[in-house]
């Protein structure tokens, strides 16, 4: 899976995401996580993001798939 800027997103790296408008889901403001590997509802191999909603004690995640994605750093 590539980035906004065709870099390779990688597991490890923190990406900025946010869900394209117009689509089934609503658009969502900004979220950053740190990337990690998962397998989807389908039984696909693909990432997503972990991340802590503000006021939280557990993380929340984020498939990055059909989403806007920009790497903050790797």
């Amino acid at each position: 899976m590539r980035d906004i800027n065709n870099i390779t997103i990688k597991v490890g790296d923190t990406v900025e995401t946010r869900q394209h408008p117009g689509g089934i889901l609503a658009p969502a403001p900004p979220t950053i996580g740190i990337v990690e590997p998962v397998v989807d509802a389908f039984g696909m191999d693909t990432i997503q993001i972990r991340y802590r909603k503000p006021g939280k004690e557990f993380d929340s995640f984020i498939l990055l798939s059909g989403k806007i994605n920009k790497i903050i750093n790797t």
